[in-house]
């Protein structure tokens, strides 16, 4: 498991690197953090994240960083994700919470 807990936002995070690989990660969990963490892990082109990875994100933090969910830049690793658990239920958007996570289950 990898949580992350920290509101402070990332320095540097312009800054072009090499994709990041997580192979062994399954439950990644960030909650109370600066969305430049979540952007991160989600975004494609700057992470590499294994298939049936559980995710656990506030969902206010999560439709920011997917835009709505309509990113392509976060849908590939978003598609990996096997477990959703957000930590606010929302009411609305739950069609597109299943369209942009295909093999995911809400839990």
């Amino acid at each position: 498991e990898l949580r992350i807990q920290n509101r402070e936002p990332q320095k540097n995070d312009k800054q072009q690197c090499s994709i990041i690989e997580y192979p062994h990660i399954i439950k990644l969990v960030i909650v109370e953090s600066h969305e430049s963490y979540l952007e991160q892990f989600l975004n494609n082109s700057k992470m590499y994240l294994s298939d049936n990875i559980y995710l656990r994100v506030d969902y206010d933090s999560l439709q920011r960083v997917t835009h709505n969910f309509t990113s392509d830049t976060t849908r590939m690793n978003c598609a990996k994700i096997k477990y959703l658990n957000l930590d606010i239920q929302p009411e609305l958007s739950l069609d597109l919470i299943k369209d942009y996570f295909p093999h995911a289950e809400l839990c």
